[in-house]
């Protein structure tokens, strides 16, 4: 025989996981009479209504068509705002399909019953076919949350990192914030050594000594800066570029870059300025083909004539081959 503060608790428990109950379906459940399960649920209505802000103006409802109760308050998920979340994850891939899977199981039932099955009709192609970024290490959730309480607690750190090139290094480093961009998660740090910012994507540090010894640093990145300057995590100088854009959606080009502002706009021909970091803009720009003439700065834009000749003399040496 369950106690009555056991039953009370499962019961709540279930309905907040947004499950519906039926009292005859609890009352077999718990081997006790309809009445005292009825009991239960007025219990519970008057601890939600006396405690309304502590549960998000939780309310325990009777649906008459499907002869149930159900919960509803303000502080679990809607059904469009977990598919909004779950699509911008499985977008990012930045996570292990187990991983992925593992957090939207659990999101769901935060859900209701009818909501749950909604949503795994349409998650479940996508769900399916997901391919995850190759990741050096496995254990990526675990690393970022060690991350966080190491950036928490200022400890320097040694990291052993793969560079791009897949050489194996060791860096000594003051941890400073992690940011998603492109796919990736970073890790925004200080080299021990040069004193200058680097980003390290964290699945690519496959093992990490915490030290005994703290930091600070007289002036801290400031990570929402950042994501409006800089593209694909490129390191670089700032630099104040102009260009001309010809393209069909120059909104898509001023959501890509952020603090960019439209200065003259002729005839569909905008100009386009950006304050911008690093050198990553230079392969957005490219990107856009014909629609984009970059006018300064000059260094800028000799990167660029030197870019699409390398281009070109592939697709020449092609020719010629062929």
């Amino acid at each position: 025989m369950y106690q009555k503060e056991e039953r009370l608790l499962k019961i709540f428990y279930v309905l907040l996981r947004g499950e519906e109950v039926r009292i005859s379906d609890l009352a077999n459940q718990y081997d006790v009479s309809t009445r005292t399960i009825s009991r239960d649920l007025g219990l519970i209505k008057c601890i939600l209504a006396d405690n309304r802000e502590l549960f998000g103006n939780a309310e325990i409802i009777y649906d008459k068509a499907k002869r149930a109760y159900c919960l509803i308050t303000d502080v679990i998920l809607k059904a469009n705002e977990l598919l909004a979340v779950v699509e911008i994850m499985i977008g990012s891939r930045g996570l292990e399909k187990s991983e992925l899977v593992s957090i939207v199981d659990k999101l769901q039932k935060q859900v209701s019953c009818n909501d749950k099955k909604k949503l795994s009709k349409l998650m479940q192609k996508e769900l399916f076919s997901y391919k995850e970024i190759k990741h050096d290490e496995k254990n990526l959730i675990e690393n970022l949350w060690k991350l966080s309480n190491i950036i928490e607690d200022k400890n320097v750190i040694t990291i052993t990192y793969f560079k791009m090139n897949r050489e194996k290094v060791k860096r000594k480093i003051y941890p400073e914030a992690i940011m998603f961009s492109e796919y990736y998660f970073y890790l925004i740090a200080h080299d021990a050594e040069s004193d200058q910012v680097k980003y390290f994507r964290v699945d690519r540090i496959v093992d990490m000594v915490v030290h005994r010894q703290k930091y600070q640093l007289p002036q801290p990145t400031d990570e929402g800066k950042l994501r409006n300057e800089i593209q694909y995590m490129w390191p670089g100088d700032y630099q104040r570029i102009r260009f001309e854009f010809t393209g069909p959606s120059v909104q898509a080009v001023l959501d890509k870059i952020p603090k960019a502002e439209i200065v003259e706009n002729k005839d569909g021909k905008y100009i386009i300025e950006a304050d911008v970091l690093g050198d990553g803009i230079l392969f957005f720009l490219l990107s856009q083909g014909p629609w984009v003439k970059v006018l300064e700065p000059k260094e800028l834009v000799k990167k660029i004539r030197e870019q699409i000749k390398s281009m070109s003399d592939l697709y020449e040496r092609k020719r010629w081959e062929e």
